[in-house]
Protein backbone atom coordinates (compact mmCIF):
# COMPACT_ATOMS: atom_id res chain seq x y z
CA UNK A 1 0.00 0.00 0.00
CA UNK A 2 3.05 2.34 0.85
CA UNK A 3 5.00 1.62 -1.98
CA UNK A 4 1.35 2.17 -4.52
CA UNK A 5 0.45 5.25 -2.94
CA UNK A 6 4.69 6.29 -3.46
CA UNK A 7 3.96 5.47 -6.85
CA UNK A 8 1.03 7.49 -7.38
CA UNK A 9 2.66 10.52 -5.71
CA UNK A 10 5.50 10.66 -8.23
CA UNK A 11 2.92 10.00 -11.52
CA UNK A 12 0.96 13.25 -10.35
CA UNK A 13 4.24 15.19 -9.34
CA UNK A 14 5.26 13.85 -13.02
CA UNK A 15 2.06 15.29 -14.18
CA UNK A 16 2.25 18.13 -12.85
CA UNK A 17 5.53 18.66 -14.16
CA UNK A 18 4.45 18.26 -17.34
CA UNK A 19 2.31 21.69 -16.94
CA UNK A 20 4.61 23.65 -15.77
CA UNK A 21 4.28 23.21 -11.58
CA UNK A 22 6.73 21.82 -9.29
CA UNK A 23 6.26 20.68 -6.14
CA UNK A 24 8.63 20.83 -3.03
CA UNK A 25 10.49 17.79 -2.93
CA UNK A 26 8.70 16.03 0.53
CA UNK A 27 5.42 17.21 1.23
CA UNK A 28 3.78 15.07 4.41
CA UNK A 29 0.34 14.68 6.42
CA UNK A 30 -2.06 15.54 3.70
CA UNK A 31 0.01 18.71 2.04
CA UNK A 32 0.49 17.10 -1.53
CA UNK A 33 -3.46 16.96 -1.51
CA UNK A 34 -3.51 20.61 -0.67
CA UNK A 35 -1.03 21.46 -3.16
CA UNK A 36 -1.84 19.91 -5.91
CA UNK A 37 -5.60 20.62 -4.73
CA UNK A 38 -4.78 24.00 -4.93
CA UNK A 39 -3.20 23.65 -8.03
CA UNK A 40 -5.50 22.30 -10.02
CA UNK A 41 -8.74 23.74 -8.92
CA UNK A 42 -8.22 26.67 -11.56
CA UNK A 43 -7.75 24.71 -14.81
CA UNK A 44 -10.73 21.74 -15.38
CA UNK A 45 -8.76 19.37 -17.47
CA UNK A 46 -5.63 19.01 -15.25
CA UNK A 47 -8.16 19.03 -12.39
CA UNK A 48 -10.28 16.05 -14.54
CA UNK A 49 -6.96 14.16 -15.13
CA UNK A 50 -5.10 14.50 -11.53
CA UNK A 51 -8.57 14.07 -9.62
CA UNK A 52 -8.94 10.44 -9.42
CA UNK A 53 -5.32 9.54 -9.17
CA UNK A 54 -5.90 12.32 -6.10
CA UNK A 55 -8.42 9.78 -4.61
CA UNK A 56 -6.59 6.93 -4.94
CA UNK A 57 -3.74 7.97 -3.43
CA UNK A 58 -5.75 9.19 -0.49
CA UNK A 59 -7.53 5.68 -0.09
CA UNK A 60 -4.17 3.81 -0.40
CA UNK A 61 -2.60 5.88 2.43
CA UNK A 62 -5.72 5.27 4.98
CA UNK A 63 -5.65 1.75 4.06
CA UNK A 64 -2.27 1.75 4.92
CA UNK A 65 -1.90 4.07 7.79
CA UNK A 66 -5.22 1.34 9.24
CA UNK A 67 -3.30 -2.05 8.07
CA UNK A 68 -0.40 -0.32 10.46
CA UNK A 69 -2.51 0.50 13.16
CA UNK A 70 -4.01 -3.07 13.20
CA UNK A 71 -0.36 -4.52 13.30
CA UNK A 72 1.14 -2.23 15.93
CA UNK A 73 -1.67 -2.41 18.58
CA UNK A 74 -0.81 -5.97 19.43
CA UNK A 75 2.66 -5.63 18.65
CA UNK A 76 2.66 -3.36 21.76
CA UNK A 77 1.02 -5.41 23.90
CA UNK A 78 2.91 -8.38 23.09
CA UNK A 79 6.17 -9.08 25.35
CA UNK A 80 8.54 -11.00 22.36
CA UNK A 81 7.66 -7.67 20.25
CA UNK A 82 8.22 -5.00 23.20
CA UNK A 83 11.18 -6.83 25.04
CA UNK A 84 13.27 -7.79 22.02
CA UNK A 85 13.74 -11.37 23.78
CA UNK A 86 13.05 -12.97 20.53
CA UNK A 87 15.63 -16.01 20.20
CA UNK A 88 15.98 -18.76 17.64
Amino acid sequence: MQRKSLDLENEIRGLLKVFGVKLTIRLRDGALEEATRGTIENDPSLSHALQPMLEARHMLVETFLELDQRLRKPANQDTITTLGVYRR
